[in-house]
């Protein structure tokens, strides 16, 4: 029955179905067959969505939305721009520096593919640079999004796991800077063997309007992390003062928002701030259902079964998870999985904070991984390219960002060491 319904929720979703729908109809369906009162599932929805903490997801969705909208976007990429424009491949070096500055703001791979990428890209091609090389370093530095705190992913996964999500947040920052620092060299290696544009010479003066004109954007970022660590506010309310925050940069600092813009913003984040809450209610009762046919219990037996190594375990579950994310919705994924696997991180002694930052870096690499990532539609849109192109261009900064999560894996230091010397775990 186990392999049944597992079976029979990827299908649904593989056929189109939208994820709450497929896991709701697989659970009812599971219930119906055991006579398990329908009460129970819909006692597991509300819990799973009665967390305090899960009110920071719609105000870090906001803060991104109104960050883009708000004359943010064009100002961080100027940044990158003045400090790293005057390198051989200058603007592609600048793409991610402004994407690793904006994923202090967004927490989101859509939000900077959406919004920062599609500025990005278009400068570059003005600029000269090939397509498919400003579509492929875009939707690379895209994956820094949720890595770099705040991160929508790190909420999720604390909450299925139990996690302090402060310590996912800053142990988030050393690899989310290694992920930057990899990309920065893979375009440095393509800038030597390939044709670039000229690069801008260095101005201390740009560099310097350049700071003063990102300058308020880039305190959010200081802002939240700040917070959390000082202990001035919870995570949920660093979402809701970043919010705050950013209304009163758009409308009154850079003055590139108005009322209606304002209202848009809200509302996007409400609509995306619901589907991932039915997603998160929805995979509660699915998890219990998992719990209730011992899928922990089977897991553990046959992680354990393979090897009692952790890092061979991260490796397979690595190698699952990239999978995962080939056909699934990383919010899903979370939500189904944790629950099950979690025991079997603690029996063999791994980190849930080195884990989750992990998960992070898997489920952000998912957005940008044929057939079903976000990020890679997203650009395709913007661009008006096709899929299969798109899977030739990424390639090559897929097997750079893999190399990253192997070696966060090999050094679990790389995560846990920030947060331990914060005192966050």
């Amino acid at each position: 029955m186990l392999l049944l319904t597992v079976g029979a929720v990827i299908t649904l979703m593989l056929l189109g179905v939208p994820v709450a729908i497929a896991l709701a109809a697989t659970t009812i369906g599971f219930f119906a067959i055991e006579q398990i009162p329908i009460e129970t599932f819909i006692q597991m929805v509300a819990k799973g969505v009665d967390s305090f903490t899960l009110l920071a997801l719609p105000f870090f969705i906001l803060t991104g939305k109104l960050m883009n909208l708000g004359g943010a976007t064009e100002r961080i990429f100027r940044l990158g721009n003045a400090s790293v424009g005057h390198i051989r491949g200058g603007m592609a070096h600048a793409n991610v520096a402004a994407s690793f500055l904006f994923a202090g703001i967004s927490g989101s791979a859509v939000a900077d593919a959406g919004g920062l990428g599609a500025v990005e890209i278009e400068t570059m091609r003005k600029a000269g640079y090939t397509e498919d090389f400003s579509v492929g370093v875009t939707a690379a530095s895209a994956t820094i999004g949720p890595i770099i705190p705040p991160s929508v992913i790190m909420i999720v996964y604390g909450i299925a796991a139990g996690v302090p999500i402060g310590a996912l947040f800053i142990g988030g920052i050393i690899p989310g800077t290694l992920m930057a620092l990899a990309l920065m060299g893979t375009v440095a290696v393509i800038s030597r063997v390939s044709p670039v544009p000229e690069s801008t010479a260095f101005s201390a003066r740009a560099l310097l309007l350049a700071i003063v004109r990102a300058g308020f954007a880039l305190l959010t970022p200081a802002i939240i992390v700040l917070g959390i660590l000082s202990g001035a506010f919870t995570v949920t309310e660093s979402g809701a003062v970043a919010a705050a925050y950013s209304i009163v940069l758009g409308l009154f600092i850079y003055r590139e928002l108005n009322l209606r813009s304002l209202w848009k913003a809200i509302t996007e984040s409400m609509v995306e701030s619901a589907g991932i809450l039915l997603i998160i209610g929805v995979a509660s009762g699915f998890a219990w259902m998992m719990s209730f046919q011992q899928a922990p219990q089977a897991t553990i037996e046959g992680l354990l079964g393979l090897t009692q190594n952790p890092v061979v375990i991260l490796l397979l579950l690595g190698f699952l998870y990239l999978v995962l994310g080939l056909f699934i919705e990383a919010i899903a994924i979370v939500t189904m999985t944790i629950p099950v696997v979690m025991p079997a991180l603690k029996l063999v002694g791994i980190d849930p904070i080195h884990f989750g930052v992990i998960l992070a870096v898997l489920m952000s690499i998912g957005t940008i991984t044929p057939p079903l990532g976000i990020v890679m539609f997203t650009l395709c849109r913007i661009r008006n390219i096709s899929i299969a192109r798109f899977s030739r261009i990424i390639w090559p900064w897929l097997a750079v960002l893999i190399g990253v999560t192997v070696l966060l894996i090999l050094i679990p230091g790389l995560v846990t060491w920030l947060p331990r010397v914060a005192g966050l775990s």
